[in-house]
């Protein structure tokens, strides 16, 4: 695993996660409860890993396990991404 790709939860979420993550979760404490709510299918995918007793982001692998758990496709993910 390349540790460049992983992030802490607040950092990924202002920081590296793409534009339509803070338009669906619009305050990092959604964020958190969607990644918790879903941790295990997370972490079973390869999106979220545990390190000791934290949690951390997959940059990579997040965004398409995120999209796959919320039933959005590639093509309104982009329209996510691009809208006003």
């Amino acid at each position: 695993m390349n540790l460049e790709l992983i992030w802490r939860k607040r950092p990924y979420y202002e920081e590296a996660a793409p534009t339509w993550v803070r338009k669906i979760w619009s305050r990092p404490q959604a964020f958190d409860h969607f990644v918790k709510k879903y941790r295990l299918r997370l972490t079973e995918e390869g999106a979220v890993i545990k390190i000791g007793r934290d949690y951390f982001v997959v940059s990579e692998k997040f965004p398409a396990i995120a999209t796959e758990i919320l039933g959005l496709s590639s093509d309104l993910r982009g329209e996510i991404t691009h809208a006003s």
